[in-house]
């Protein structure tokens, strides 16, 4: 199981870097407070992503267009509901591509800036990043990220999403000064 399981990873990542190459140039630097579309991408399964709905109601994000997909890494039970913007890892194909319906609404919007404020690298979240129409996409640091990001942020540590989302702004801010 596990030689499949690293297999369909390997063929996953292929796919997301001819993706990712294939991605029409639109990169423009853009503070979060200047941006107005934002998509925001997280894993929803642990401690990490539980502080992101709040950090949608603060400032820089309050009172902007913001969209958010959410994954669940961990297959959920028939029992569990799912709001409108989760998607799981059933509703992914054999390479991990989004198929849900939700998924497939967020990539059709066009977004300024697209954050990825998971913790750790998910190839559903990957495939997000590859097929956005964004002009710039932000994610903190990964070596497999580096194919799909314009602009990473390394943590020392597993800091929470609002220590990310703060390095964010600031070297947006840095990159384009108001």
């Amino acid at each position: 199981m596990h030689l499949i399981r690293k297999f369909r990873e390997n063929i996953a990542l292929r796919k997301i870097t001819a993706l990712a190459a294939k991605r029409p140039a639109q990169h423009r630097p853009l503070s979060i407070e200047n941006a107005d579309k934002i998509g925001i991408i997280y894993v929803c399964d642990n401690k990490y992503g539980e502080c992101v709905p709040a950090l949608l109601r603060q400032a820089p994000l309050k009172g902007k267009d913001v969209r958010v997909l959410k994954y669940r890494a961990v297959k959920p039970s028939g029992k569990t509901p799912q709001d409108q913007d989760t998607f799981s890892i059933r509703d992914t194909n054999w390479w991990y591509k989004p198929t849900a319906a939700n998924a497939e609404l967020f990539l059709a919007e066009q977004y300024d800036i697209l954050i990825d404020l998971s913790s750790q690298d998910y190839l559903p979240l990957l495939y997000v990043m590859a097929l956005a129409q964004s002009g710039l996409n932000v994610c903190r640091y990964s070596d497999r990220k580096k194919e799909v990001a314009d602009l990473m942020i390394r943590l020392e540590g597993d800091e929470d999403a609002a220590i990310l989302l703060n390095h964010i702004r600031h070297y947006l801010n840095q990159l384009n000064p108001s």
